[in-house]
């Protein structure tokens, strides 16, 4: 991404704004999502950020996903984590664009 104008082409959930809007030139933008997916919940959280090997400026996207397991045996905790792992990546390829899962090589 170049600019805070690239967002529609990265997350679907991001829509922009007409250039000459009072929001047409963002200078910086976050924004959180939560969505309930099958019998979890995960957040989706954007953020700028900056990158220490070159001072580049960055999003950062922080993926996560909860599920109460269904017991407290170690093959109910097990399983809730496969489960918030299938949530997490079904939440990630619907939240970015089909532009940015090539560019980045999702396998989906």
């Amino acid at each position: 991404w170049q600019s805070y104008a690239d967002l529609p082409r990265l997350f679907r959930a991001w829509r922009g704004f007409e250039k000459d809007a009072v929001f047409g030139n963002i200078e910086l933008a976050a924004f959180n999502v939560v969505q309930v997916i099958g019998r979890g919940k995960v957040t989706m959280v954007v953020s700028p950020g900056v990158r220490t090997l070159d001072g580049k400026e960055i999003l950062q996207m922080n993926v996560t996903a909860t599920r109460v397991p269904d017991g407290s045996e170690d093959k109910d905790l097990f399983a809730g984590l496969d489960d918030c792992h299938e949530i997490a990546l079904k939440a990630f390829n619907g939240f970015v664009s089909e532009e940015a899962l090539q560019k980045w090589g999702s396998k989906k």
